[in-house]
C-alpha cells in the first residue's frame, strides 16, 4: 500500500510526498536523501521508511535528535495506521494510501492547476487596475484558506499604496493592520514570506503587529517585474483554516507572475489615455502633467525596501514608509 507523508514547516508550506511500498526511502538533511528536509534539526540521515510484510516501517538511524511516532520516542516502529511523526522538532503526518485514493489526489491536483489557468485567463488588463488587484486577492483566500487580505501597490515616491481589501471592514480598508514585519521581509528579501504557524516563525512570533491582531496564519507575496517589486498581495487570518502546500505556492506564484504583467499593460493602457487628456488641442496642461507624472506606477520606479515599525495599533502603509 501506498503512503503519503505531509511535512509541515514553520517558515515554508507543508510538503507532501508519496511513498512507493517498492522501494526505501531515507529522510534527512543531506542532499542525498530520498526526501531532503531543509532543517537544522534534522541529521544527515536522520530516519529510514520501508514496506516490510504488511506494513510500512519507520527505524531511526541514530539521528541526533531522534524519531518520534505519536509523541512516544522509537528506535523502530510499524506504522499500521495513519498517525503522526516526529523527526527532530519537524512535524510529519503518516497517512496509508490504496492506488484508488492516490490517484484521486493526483486528479485532484491536476483539476487545481486547470482552475488556476482559468483564473489566470480572468485577470484580464481590460478589466483595470483595481478590478483585477480584487480578483487576484480573491483567488489568493481561496487557494490559501486565510480569511482578510490587502493588495498594495508602489506608487512613484517608494510608497506602498493599498489598492483593494478582502474581509476588512470600515475604516480598517484604508488602514494596513497586518504584520508590517512580514511586509518588511518580503521587501526585502523579495521572496515570498508564508507561514501557516506564525507562532513558531522565530523571525515574526514576537512581533507587535502579531500579538496585537492574534495573527496565526500568512502570506506575503511580493509582485515583482523586470526585478522590481511594483506591489504587494498580503493575507493572514486568526486561525488556520487549512494547509497551504507548495502546490498551493506553486498555483499562487504562477497567479502573480501572470498578474504582474496584466498589471503593467494596465497600468499603461491608462497612462496612455491620461496623456490623451494632457495634451488638449495640441497643448499641454501643466498641471495635468505633473499630477500625472507623480501617479506613474511603481513599475516606472524602483522600490525602497523600508525598516517599518509596528508599533501602533492603526498604522496607515504611508507613516510604514515613512520610518527610517
Amino acid at each position: 500500500m501506498r503512503a503519503r507523508l505531509t511535512l509541515y514547516f514553520n517558515d515554508a508550506p507543508a510538503r507532501q510526498v508519496y511513498l512507493d511500498p517498492n522501494r526505501a526511502y531515507v529522510l534527512g538533511r543531506g542532499s542525498d536523501s530520498d526526501i531532503v528536509i531543509p532543517s537544522a534539526e534534522a541529521s544527515r540521515n536522520h530516519a529510514r521508511m520501508t514496506w516490510e510484510g504488511s506494513c510500512w516501517h519507520i527505524a531511526d538511524l541514530q539521528s541526533k535528535n531522534g524519531v518520534a511516532v505519536d509523541g512516544a520516542a522509537i528506535e523502530t516502529a510499524a506504522l499500521e495506521t495513519d498517525g503522526w511523526l516526529s523527526l527532530g522538532e519537524l512535524l510529519v503526518k503518516f497517512e496509508l494510501r490504496t492506488e484508488a485514493q492516490a490517484d484521486a489526489d493526483a486528479s485532484r491536483h491536476r483539476r487545481r492547476f486547470q482552475t488556476s489557468v482559468e483564473l489566470r485567463r480572468s485577470l484580464s488588463p481590460s478589466a483595470g487596475v483595481e478590478s483585477l488587484l480584487k480578483k487576484l486577492l480573491s483567488s489568493t483566500l481561496q487557494l490559501t484558506g486565510l480569511r482578510r487580505g490587502f493588495a498594495m501597490l508602489a506608487r512613484a515616491d517608494g510608497d506602498m499604496e493599498i489598492i483593494a481589501t478582502a474581509g476588512v471592514e470600515g475604516d480598517e480598508a484604508a488602514a494596513f493592520r497586518g504584520s508590517v514585519g512580514a511586509v518588511n521581509h518580503a521587501l526585502q528579501s523579495g521572496k515570498n514570506v508564508v507561514s501557516m504557524d506564525v507562532q513558531q516563525f522565530i523571525p515574526l512570533a514576537d512581533r507587535p503587529s502579531i500579538l496585537a491582531g492574534h495573527i496565526a496564519a500568512l502570506v506575503c507575496l511580493p509582485m515583482t517585474l523586470l526585478d522590481r517589486t511594483i506591489g504587494m498581495i498580503y493575507a493572514d487570518s486568526q486561525d488556520v483554516a487549512k494547509v497551504l502546500t507548495d502546490l498551493d505556492l506553486e498555483i499562487l506564484d504562477g497567479l502573480i507572475g501572470h498578474a504582474s504583467t496584466a498589471l503593467a499593460v494596465a497600468q499603461l493602457d491608462k497612462e496612455i489615455i491620461d496623456i490623451n487628456s494632457i495634451l488638449r488641442h495640441g497643448e499641454i496642461d501643466v498641471d495635468k502633467l505633473e499630477r500625472w507624472q507623480g501617479s506613474l506606477a511603481g513599475y516606472r520606479h524602483p522600490v525602497d525596501a523600508h525598516g517599518g515599525r509596528d508599533d501602533g495599533d492603526n498604522l496607515r502603509w504611508s507613516t510604514i514608509a515613512e520610518a527610517s
